[in-house]
């Protein structure tokens, strides 16, 4: 299964995400930078696409590592239109 997929499937009420523009809070100064880490059940789930496949990306690792019920295939480059390796 696709990660987009399953994460449109995890999502509330199966909504499909959305391209954020890039904030300007990015390109704020260390000093500014939020703490990372830490307990995450207060939060919801992503509605930008970027944000919502690191969350399934982190969720899937954690079925092929420890669980041992799911494997990541990563698609062919030729498949995207790239070069063949020489």
């Amino acid at each position: 299964m696709r990660l987009d997929t399953l994460a449109e499937w995890l999502a509330p009420g199966y909504t499909p995400a959305v391209d954020l523009p890039p904030s300007q809070d990015t390109v704020a100064s260390p000093q500014g930078k939020k703490p990372r880490g830490g307990r995450r059940t207060g939060t919801s789930w992503p509605i930008d696409r970027r944000h919502r496949m690191m969350a399934v990306q982190r969720l899937a690792r954690r079925w092929v590592e420890p669980m041992n019920v799911a494997e990541i295939w990563q698609p062919h480059p030729l498949a995207r239109g790239q070069e063949a390796p020489r």
